[in-house]
């Protein structure tokens, strides 16, 4: 089970490297760098659905892909306040104290809901309605940091006002992904903390990578909110495969 769950990182890790690339190519032939992010994710999604008679593997790449959601979304927090903060350390203090709050609430609210007859439809929803909360920022962040900016204008304080009501609420949901991806793999005592070890270790990637995607690749070659829409759709996405792999399970 453990060379086949490295293997599946391994490949997906290839992927997305190669769409890396395939986006830095195709950039230059095209002006809508939108259309490549769906490509891009839809064969992601068409990949994951490919391992559907194996759902642990598939919650692994779930849980790697919350993780990469999670740091690219607080990297572009700093990019969506500096022009009106700064990109000081009281902005970043804000938003790196904004995120782990909300990742602790998250990690607190997965854990309790995952007690309650776990299922990989409701792991599914998860990524749905992070990705329902991850849209509005698409529409109203300018005006939000407008808002907060006219109020506030001290950047420590307008920053973590700003933070708090961008972020917090996505991230929350964010952070019920990895307790409750623990209790579905857990079969037994004996083995609970080696699968949370992996699964940690698998999120964590997912955020290392998502970190790099986002600094050297995200914000030097697209807007904005081109890089929130390709979150949207990757949770969305990654929602519908984890829904339509319980239901073939099932079926």
């Amino acid at each position: 089970m453990a060379q086949r769950t490295l293997s599946a990182l391994i490949n997906s890790i290839l992927f997305v490297t190669r769409g890396f690339e395939t986006l830095g190519v195709q950039r230059l032939k095209n002006p809508h760098p939108r259309r490549y992010f769906c490509d891009f994710f839809y064969a992601f999604t068409h990949a994951v659905c490919r391992l559907r008679p194996d759902v642990t593997i598939l919650t692994y790449i779930l849980a790697f892909g919350g993780g990469f959601a999670i740091m690219s979304l607080e990297l572009l927090g700093g990019k969506v306040m500096a022009p009106y903060f700064g990109n000081s350390i009281y902005v970043w203090g804000s938003i790196i104290t904004v995120f782990m709050l909300s990742l602790s609430i998250g990690y607190l609210l997965g854990g309790r809901l995952s007690v309650r007859t776990p299922s990989y439809v409701r792991f599914g929803s998860i990524f749905v309605i992070a990705g329902g909360l991850l849209f509005p920022l698409i529409l109203f962040a300018d005006a939000i940091m407008d808002l907060v900016f006219g109020w506030i204008e001290d950047p420590r304080y307008g920053s973590l006002v700003a933070a708090t009501g961008l972020f917090m609420i996505p991230t929350i949901i964010l952070g019920m992904i990895s307790p409750y991806s623990v209790r579905l793999l857990v079969d037994s005592v004996a083995h609970s903390g080696q699968t949370a070890g992996r699964l940690y270790f698998v999120s964590t990637l997912g955020s290392a990578i998502g970190t790099l995607a986002t600094s050297f690749y995200f914000v030097l070659h697209f807007e904005i909110n081109s890089i929130l829409s390709a979150l949207t759709s990757l949770l969305l996405l990654l929602g519908a495969s984890a829904i339509t792999a319980s239901r073939l399970r099932h079926a």
